[in-house]
This record gives C-alpha cells, structure tokens and sequence, in this order.
C-alpha cells in the first residue's frame, strides 16, 4: 500500500464558545488551512466495470401532441424531447413502463426524442 505525504498548514484564526440545549458550552476553533499533497503514490488499479447502460432515439415524423414512445430499454430513462429544428422543448413524460414512455406536449410537434 502506497501512501501520499500531505502537509496541512493550519491557523487558528478564533475560538467559538456555543451552548448547548443541555447546559454544556462546546469550544470550537475556527481556522484557515491549506492542504498540499506532497508527493503521491502510484494510480491504484482500474475500477470494475459499470452496467451497460443504452440509448434509443424516436422519430416523430408528423406533429402530435401525444408521442408514445416504444425504447425497450428496460429502465425508466432520461427523456430529452427535440423539435425538427433540433431545439430542446418540454413536454410531459410519463412513464408506463420499464419499456415505454409518453410525451404530451401542446402545441403538437413533430421531431426526436432520445432516451438515454
């Protein structure tokens, strides 16, 4: 086990005295400090890997106020909705369920919404 030499460079810039709802004053320093890694060691060894996550893009091809949206991820994901311009707009996600979620947005619009 490799470990890092660290310097602390600590003032004491004032004492708190601070009573208590049982009758006991608590002392508390208050301080500025610096912390400085001196040197460290060498990187520890690559972390497992984290789940495999996914990513589906739909295709709203005619304006709607109303897009079910059929990803099939098996998670409830993040749901970002883009006009055909390919601006950000919000809209109402509702999720029905680990496979499906359903944007209602007025005025009805057509354009993409990523799930990720």
């Amino acid at each position: 086990m490799t470990s890092s030499v660290v310097k602390v460079v600590r003032n004491v810039v004032g004492i708190v005295k601070i009573p208590t709802s049982d009758g006991v004053t608590k002392v508390v320093e208050t301080v500025t400090g610096v912390l400085k890694v001196v040197s460290a060691g060498p990187p520890g060894p690559q972390g497992p890997i984290g789940p495999v996550g996914g990513q589906f893009v739909h295709s709203q091809g005619s304006p709607s106020g109303t897009w079910t949206i059929n990803h099939n991820l098996g998670f409830r994901p993040n749901v970002t909705l883009l006009d055909t311009g390919g601006v950000e707009f919000d809209a109402t996600v509702v999720h029905t369920s680990v496979n499906q979620a359903i944007a209602t947005l007025a005025p009805a619009l057509a354009g993409t919404a990523i799930c990720s």
